[in-house]
């Protein structure tokens, strides 16, 4: 949005606001250019009607702790609603800069269990964010699985949603020979099809 269009709606955008929007339309965007957690946006037009709802109460990491599963790492793929995953830090979070002082930068990092390793994007962060966590520390991190057509992540909100579990430390050797956690569905369905493949055949004999 720009010029007119933002300024009718600047006031409305409220952070922790809920907002009820009336004549907007999604868009897909690009890779490139997508910072946030979904693989769309939407389209406000000068016809548009945005209604401020009021302030929600988030609840706190301590609270949602108590409240959600904490799932496997293989199985996290499995999951829509906010669930908690435990493994160790493969790579420590860092922001990805895509152009210098822009907003469409991102912040990455990698959590490894169970011989795979998943993708874990940080939404929220401060500008001069520094990760606090270590390559090999066991760490759990609560957010949701935000998925891009084929492709998948880990999505938490801000860096306090990765806490440390205990005092365990993996090495870098286990870490190097874990695989990315999509490749599980790919060996899933190679195995599938090796499998019906002897089946014919077996069958014909």
């Amino acid at each position: 949005m720009w010029g007119d269009t933002i300024e009718k709606f600047i006031d409305k955008l409220v952070v922790q606001h809920v907002i009820h929007i009336e004549g907007s339309f999604p868009k897909s965007v690009s890779d490139q250019f997508n910072s946030g957690t979904t693989p769309y946006e939407l389209v406000l037009q000068s016809n548009t009607i945005v209604t401020d709802l009021g302030k929600i109460k988030l609840p706190s990491v301590a609270e949602l702790n108590d409240s959600v599963p904490v799932v496997p790492l293989i199985n996290v793929a499995e999951h829509k609603k906010i669930i908690a995953v435990q493994g160790f830090v493969k790579t420590p979070w860092a922001v990805i800069k895509k152009q210098n002082n822009s907003i469409d930068n991102t912040c990455f990092g990698s959590i490894a269990a169970d011989k795979y390793f998943l993708d874990v994007k940080i939404s929220d962060y401060a500008p001069d964010f520094i990760c606090e966590f270590t390559k090999g520390q066991h760490v759990q991190c609560l957010g949701s699985v935000i998925r891009n057509g084929n492709c998948y992540f880990f999505c938490v909100q801000a860096p306090s949603c990765i806490t440390l579990v205990d005092s365990q430390v993996t090495t870098l050797k286990y870490l190097l020979l874990c695989k990315p956690l999509m490749t599980l569905q790919e060996e899933s369905n190679t195995a599938s099809a090796n499998s019906s493949k002897k089946l014919k055949i077996a069958q014909k004999h």
